[in-house]
């Protein structure tokens, strides 16, 4: 157990030291992320920021149309809920869509251009844990966004086959999403990172030094087992 606890360690440290290195080499060569403020307006004209970052205030989140991304485990291939992908829409777009889903079975998604990633975590904190229209309780819900922004292109390759045959009208040309809450590196968070991996290699280290040194004792032991003294002193000739 400690050989595998001492593992987990090691890797672990050894990538937060990675991030750290990663984030302050990005920090070094001039990295400067770019944020910008967009209305939902501007998303719906095919006039997505050119930024890294974006801040969307005035959009509501459409929950008919939420998509639930799975993560499957590498080890055991279980899957387990990530998080879900929920449309980004205006006031004005969100009433259209629902007075189609409601008298037609069906909406036109084409007018969509934006997605906004909400993680498992954050769903449950701010949402408790729902994945579903129903247990959100509302079409849709006023959202602002902040977060890093990304094509379509990005989106993992689950989503992209989903949105294409459930959402056959999404227009995935000039579509972006929004992982909600995702920021830019920081000095002071590489250096967090830093220490927190060093501090992991070290614990790890140590770790690994204790299980070699109890599996040398139990070699040890078990070649040369130890008598009792009182056996020794019982078996050894008495002098006369």
């Amino acid at each position: 157990m400690s050989r595998i606890l001492s593992i987990a360690l090691l890797a672990l440290g050894g990538l937060f030291a990675l991030v750290a290195f990663a984030s302050l080499g990005q920090l070094s060569s001039g990295y400067n992320p770019e944020w910008a403020t967009a209305s939902i307006a501007d998303l719906e004209a095919d006039r997505a920021p050119e930024a890294d970052f974006v801040r969307i205030r005035d959009g509501l989140l459409f929950w008919p149309a939420m998509l639930v991304s799975y993560e499957e485990h590498m080890r055991t291939k279980e899957t387990r809920e990530k998080g879900v992908y929920v449309p980004l829409v205006s006031k004005r777009h969100g009433d259209e869509l629902v007075r189609q889903l409601l008298e037609d079975g069906a909406a036109d998604f084409s007018g969509v251009r934006a997605y906004v990633f909400l993680s498992q975590e954050r769903m449950e904190d701010e949402f408790d844990g729902a994945t579903s229209m129903e247990e959100i309780g509302a079409n849709m819900t006023p959202y602002a966004v902040e977060g890093l922004i990304k094509p379509a292109s990005e989106l993992p390759s689950h989503v992209a086959q989903y949105l294409a045959v459930e959402f056959m009208s999404v227009r995935q040309s000039g579509l972006a999403y929004v992982s909600q809450g995702v920021e830019p590196v920081t000095v002071s968070s590489a250096i967090v990172s830093g220490i927190l991996g060093f501090l992991l290699l070290l614990a790890g280290l140590r770790l690994r030094r204790h299980a070699r040194a109890e599996r040398k004792r139990a070699t040890h032991d078990a070649l040369f087992p130890s008598i009792d003294p009182r056996l020794a002193a019982t078996a050894a000739p008495s002098a006369s």
